[in-house]
């Protein structure tokens, strides 16, 4: 009998949830069809925002209804006969959208509302915002929506870098798989203890700080992707100081081929040269370290190319006597200190010895790249391809990527110098 009573109890309540459902739909419906209705009699007033609100309240992602409601506010807030004052409207509206986040704390619509909000009712409290965002943010530490909120929120605020920074560390300490976190550290990091030599993300003393910082998050759970992603973030970023390592004309196909020691994009150097034009990358990428360009005249006994990188500016004078070519002595790999080797060293050891317990874990794998391409690309060029085949077979590196790298390989060899991998490693 007792197991009976549930069985019939169990109906009921499914019964009940059913109705309930049927209900909602109906009511959605019934608005959606009453709004359409208004629209196309363009009665685009208080009444149509009441029936917009009851429907968002059933469903919070319907975006066409908060793009039409966005109209509406326009024409109310430019009405002069209008006496709804912008923060009354503006608060009105806030109040409706978290009814919405109540339904749905990750509704796209409904926050992107509330940002549209601040930015055309002026006057509201932004401090209120901001303890909104900590409120969801204890709700859910992942949720990016409201992350994205409390960046704007804060700009419009003008917070210092320092105080965020802050928070990203409570929030990690609260919970280190928490990807937003570690991501915004990322942003505001730079801005507070920026490289001047722009050869690391940020200045030393703080990466090694952050370093020890996001290993004891890596691995303590070697399969959580959000540290990893920091982590590679800190290392990937170390960067050799751009410049121009070889420039050279080959008559027979009309070309001048400029190379430079890592990959780079027209909107960080420009090249110059009066003989050429149409530049573009042999890899057929948008950046890249080989560019070349089509020569209108190739019976010149010199030819001048002067390229300017964000640093500094190169003159390159192409002699027939010299076979027209240029080369330089280049440095592929960043200049790291001995105590910025050591760390990393030290953490290429623990990913190595996470690799032995679990060969294929992927984050370990594709973060030791990463290490061993900034410690010394050259000495490590034989493990690097090893493991960047095995991340291709655990379909994390496409046969277009690894092709790019087979590619650069070949030209280290014949440069006599180093494995340029920055660009690739950053896209995979």
């Amino acid at each position: 009998m007792h197991g009976q009573k549930k069985t019939d109890k169990s109906e009921a309540v499914k019964e009940k949830e059913r109705k309930q459902k049927e209900a909602k739909l109906k009511e959605y419906r019934d608005g959606m069809a009453q709004i359409a209705t208004r629209r196309e009699a363009k009665l685009l007033d208080w009444d149509t925002m009441g029936v917009i609100s009851d429907v968002l309240r059933v469903n919070p992602d319907v975006y066409t209804l908060w793009n039409l409601r966005k109209e509406i506010i326009l024409l109310l807030l430019s009405d002069d006969s209008n006496n709804e004052e912008p923060v009354k409207l503006g608060e009105n509206e806030l109040r409706l959208t978290e009814s919405c986040l109540k339904i749905n704390p990750k509704s796209y619509g409904a926050w992107h509302h509330r940002k549209w909000i601040l930015e055309n009712c002026p006057g509201l409290d932004l401090k209120i915002e901001l303890a909104l965002c900590t409120k969801y943010l204890k709700l859910d530490s992942r949720n990016f929506h409201c992350w994205d909120y409390r960046r704007f929120v804060v700009s419009m605020l003008d917070l210092s870098p320092e105080e965020e920074l802050s928070y990203t560390l409570v929030k990690i300490e609260e919970d280190f798989s928490n990807y937003s976190s570690w991501h915004y550290r990322s942003k505001l990091l730079p801005l507070i203890h920026g490289d001047p030599t722009g050869q690391k993300p940020i200045e030393e003393e703080i990466h090694l700080q952050e370093l020890d910082l996001v290993q004891n998050a890596a691995f303590t759970d070697p399969n959580d992707s959000s540290a990893w992603y920091y982590l590679r973030w800190l290392v990937g970023e170390l960067q050799p100081k751009l410049d121009v390592i070889l420039a050279f004309v080959s008559r027979e196909d009309k070309k001048l081929f400029v190379g430079f020691n890592r990959n780079a994009s027209l909107d960080r150097v420009r090249i110059e040269c009066s003989a050429a034009s149409r530049w573009r990358t042999v890899e057929s990428f948008e950046d890249g370290s080989l560019w070349f360009a089509d020569l209108n005249d190739v019976s010149m006994d010199e030819l001048v190319v002067n390229v300017s990188l964000q640093s500094h500016e190169k003159s390159i004078s192409l002699t027939e006597k010299e076979g027209f070519f240029w080369q330089a002595s280049p440095q592929f790999d960043p200049t790291i200190s001995e105590k910025m080797k050591a760390v990393l060293e030290e953490q290429l050891d623990s990913c190595n010895q996470l690799l032995d317990l679990e060969p294929d874990t992927k984050w370990p794998l594709l973060t030791s790249v990463v290490f061993m391409k900034a410690i010394d690309s050259y000495a490590y060029r034989d493990d690097i391809m090893k493991r960047l085949e095995s991340l291709k077979k655990m379909r994390l590196l496409s046969d277009q990527l690894l092709q790019r790298f087979n590619e650069q390989v070949g030209r280290f060899l014949r440069f006599k110098n180093s494995i340029q991998l920055s660009a690739l490693i950053c896209h995979i």
